[in-house]
């Protein structure tokens, strides 16, 4: 499994990948006070569907999210799949990162007790993207429904 957040929850992500085969494993995360992946709900690891798998990566403020932060990948899957990072995103990179290695997959797993703390920065790309980043994120976001269909 790789993780791409630098956040220690290595761990968390070991204990998810003894519950069964594992192609994604996802944890609960804060995110200052807008949301807590726990309150949504409760703890302790669940098996996810495919569906829901993917209906929780394309939906905004979901337990899950399709953030890369809170979640661990199979190295071999992404590279079976030859799942990258599309660098010519300067938005929504992670999300459609994440959407293909969910459409590649079939075994996810997911504990919403919080094991990440999400950092909230003034700065960040996505508080100061452009007109431009945004649109192409609608772009992305579209791509990412495409790929959804027929699951």
């Amino acid at each position: 499994m790789a993780t791409i957040s630098s956040n220690p929850i290595f761990e968390h992500h070991a204990d998810g990948i003894a519950q069964g085969p594992a192609d994604v494993i996802t944890v609960g995360y804060n995110w200052g006070r807008w949301f807590e992946s726990a309150r949504a709900h409760g703890n302790g690891w669940q098996r996810v569907s495919k569906r829901a798998m993917f209906d929780a990566v394309r939906a905004r403020g979901d337990a899950i999210g399709g953030y890369v932060w809170n979640k661990a990948f199979r190295v071999a899957l992404l590279r079976e799949n030859k799942i990258r990072y599309d660098e010519s995103l300067a938005l929504a990179e992670d999300l459609l990162f994440t959407t293909e290695a969910v459409v590649a997959s079939d075994n996810f797993w997911f504990n919403p007790a919080v094991m990440y703390q999400k950092i909230n920065r003034p700065g960040s790309t996505i508080h100061s993207a452009t007109g431009e980043m945004r649109r192409t994120e609608q772009q992305v976001r579209r791509h990412m429904d495409e790929l959804g269909r027929g699951l």
